[in-house]
């Protein structure tokens, strides 16, 4: 009898260690079954869902490779992809998920067809293998040859948007993939994945746009909730010339980049050819809010000063650290969001390949001669990640002094900010263009060395500025900083007698 017990729980153990991907023409899944990614990560199967009595197919991000019951997932919570939404099958009665020895996908119960891929209408099929990849999509391959996809859920998109997932027409079946119709489910986001919301989601969850949070060249910018409970901050784009693929395709590319100190974009909408783009919700607003408002509430000197390493530490990531350096174009308080304990976040990365033409036109908005853009930008010379360079030091004069860097001086003959400070700074004199809120508390080390970083990142030509990486290694104390010269077009802006 102990001998028995031994065999049944080595079988068991056996059983609950093999995890397979793949399902052979002729082979089933029943509804105590699954087949599992090789990374674990996601697995596809039965789950229950709306109601015990009901069982769906679908795919969902995997807790444990060796869970062999299908999850209860509350409102579907986890499941990236469904099969048969609108077609449940009962608990009660057996259900059976095959490939076919056609090559068809087909569920069953009690032998009455209830959902089907269809993949045989389009496709003469041999020999097939169905395969659930690492990243998330079910594939229905040639077996001999795997770039020839038969059918696969990235191309039937129900709950989550994938990088990579189709969107418009296919070549395979001639569907429309693009979600006007678009299917949500409470979860609405996980940790990888955007999301795709419909317009009709997005005015319920802003309240019909009323409470707008941010305006901007690019558009306009409300505060919303989503049926979760997760509050989001929700972007309303002006016309977009690009293509819609184009556009999608970006979106791709800025829905992989992830970095603490970057916001992040959990979805968007393309209904009725709209531009929206959803975005965690930053408690705290814009910098710029707490710079130069006189009812704000006042930053101290430790905060502004994690603040610029976190924003320095972004842009690093966004120009050396991605697949593809993106030059954010358009660094300034307005785009570094905040959050509850005044974490960093830079915003609107990405936006000068979202936008195309109509970027530029965003960007030459009037801000003074010495607002945030590098001179390169009205010289026509090539635009690199130095651009940025630029504009970080220019918001660095603003962070130190709580002063709008374009806003002219009346009473002293250095007619902009940076002038002054530059000028001051080379006279070994940086406390005079300090904050006044912060007099008597502030690191003294930490203001000269942020002063000269300053400095040093506003050079011309753009070659002698530091890179991000060397600011931020500046700014942590790292490496040492020389003081910087006083750029000649900011000098020439008053007497060279007079200086």
């Amino acid at each position: 009898m102990e001998t028995l017990s031994f065999a049944i729980l080595f079988m068991c153990a056996i059983h609950l260690s093999f995890a397979k991907n793949f399902l052979y023409p002729g082979e089933s899944l029943y509804t105590n079954e699954s087949l599992v990614s090789e990374s674990s990560e996601f697995k596809f199967g039965f789950f229950t869902a709306g109601g015990p009595s009901n069982y769906y197919i679908g795919i969902w991000l995997a807790y444990s490779a060796s869970q062999v019951q299908p999850p209860v997932l509350d409102d579907s919570s986890g499941v990236v992809w469904v099969g048969n939404r609108e077609s449940p099958v009962l608990k009660s009665l057996p259900s059976e998920f095959s490939l076919s020895q056609n090559g068809d996908l087909i569920l069953t119960q009690s032998q009455e067809l209830v959902w089907s891929s269809n993949a045989t209408q389009t496709e003469s099929v041999s020999d097939t293998v169905l395969v659930l990849l690492d990243n998330g999509n079910l594939v229905l391959h040639d077996r001999m040859n795997s770039s020839k996809v038969i059918w696969q859920s990235f191309y039937h998109p129900t709950n989550t948007w994938f990088p990579g997932a189709g969107l418009g027409f296919t070549n395979i079946d001639g569907e429309n993939k693009g979600l006007g119709y678009l299917l949500f489910l409470k979860r609405e986001n996980n940790n990888d994945q955007l999301s795709i919301y419909s317009y009709a989601h997005l005015k319920h969850a802003t309240r019909h746009f009323s409470i707008k949070i941010g305006e901007g060249g690019f558009g306009s910018v409300f505060k919303g909730r989503l049926l979760n409970g997760t509050e989001i901050a929700v972007k309303k784009l002006k016309i977009v010339e690009q293509e819609e693929k184009q556009f999608r395709g970006e979106l791709q590319t800025i829905g992989m980049i992830r970095h603490a100190n970057l916001t992040r974009l959990l979805g968007f909408c393309t209904e009725g050819g709209r531009r929206i783009l959803v975005y965690e919700y930053m408690s705290n607003g814009s910098l710029d809010s707490h710079l130069f408002r006189e009812n704000s509430s006042t930053l101290s000197w430790q905060e502004r000063y994690k603040i610029v390493i976190g924003i320095a530490r972004g842009l690093t990531y966004l120009h050396e650290e991605c697949r593809d350096c993106i030059i954010h174009c358009d660094i300034k308080p307005e785009n570094v969001l905040l959050g509850e304990t005044f974490f960093p976040k830079i915003s609107d990365f990405g936006m000068a390949k979202l936008l195309g033409r109509d970027f530029s036109r965003a960007l030459t908005t009037i801000r003074g001669t010495f607002g945030y853009l590098a001179p390169e930008w009205f010289s026509g010379e090539a635009i690199t990640e130095k651009a940025d360079v630029y504009s970080f030091g220019m918001m660095l004069f603003e962070i130190i002094s709580g002063k709008r860097n374009a806003n002219k001086f009346n009473n002293t003959r250095y007619p902009y900010f940076p002038l002054y400070a530059m000028v001051k700074m080379n006279e070994g004199e940086v406390l005079c263009f300090l904050d006044d809120k912060l007099r008597g508390n502030v690191n003294v080390v930490e203001l000269i060395r942020a002063c000269k970083v300053a400095g040093w990142c506003i050079q011309e030509p753009e070659m002698r500025r530091p890179s991000m990486r060397k600011v931020v290694l500046m700014l942590e104390g790292v490496i040492s900083v020389g003081i910087p010269p006083v750029p000649k077009s900011l000098l020439n802006l008053v007497d060279a007698d007079d200086y």
